[in-house]
This record gives structure tokens, sequence and C-alpha cells, in this order.
């Protein structure tokens, strides 16, 4: 679920759904980033697709994947079970997008 006070609803309708098309591709692939990280215990890379997640997240108003984000960035928070909940926020978030 949205934010209704989030930057995206700011623009024309035909605006936003373009850029929730990019948004969930690149969210696709940086919780692909997030994932392989995750399994090598590559805390850098983790942090990385997880701070670029988290921003885009934001400007989207999907304060749960913002939050989850956030919480990933610390290298004490990069486990799997933190990955599952982000996995189970973006497809709700999908969802609900629909």
């Amino acid at each position: 679920m949205l934010d209704p006070n989030a930057p995206i609803f700011e623009v024309s309708e035909e605006i936003r759904n373009s850029i929730i098309e990019v948004y969930l591709r690149d969210a696709s692939q940086s919780i692909g980033e997030i994932e392989f990280g995750t399994i090598q215990k590559n805390h850098e890379a983790v942090r990385k697709a997880s701070h670029k997640l988290k921003g885009a997240s934001a400007t989207m108003g999907a304060t749960e994947m913002t939050d989850i984000c956030r919480n990933m960035e610390n290298p004490l928070m990069q486990n799997l079970e933190m990955l599952k909940k982000l996995k189970t926020a973006f497809e709700t978030l999908k969802k609900s997008l629909a």
C-alpha cells in the first residue's frame, strides 16, 4: 500500500503509471541483488542495493518497503528473515498496484 501523501501522487496518472512500471522493474532487480548479497554475506552489496531501493520506495510512498530497506542497510539486520519480509512486502505492494 502506498502513502497517499507521497511525491508520486503529485504527477499525472500517465506519468505515475510509467514511474510505477520502472519502479517495479528496478525494485525486482534490487531485491535480487539484496538476496545474492545476503546469501554471500556481502554486507556492502546489500547496503548499497538496500539504500537504492529505500530511496525509490520512499518516493513511491511504499513505507513498509522503505522501513525494511532502512533496516537492511545495517549489517546486523542483513539476514534471511529480513529478506523474506522484504520479498513479502514487495509482493503485497505489486498486488496493490495491479
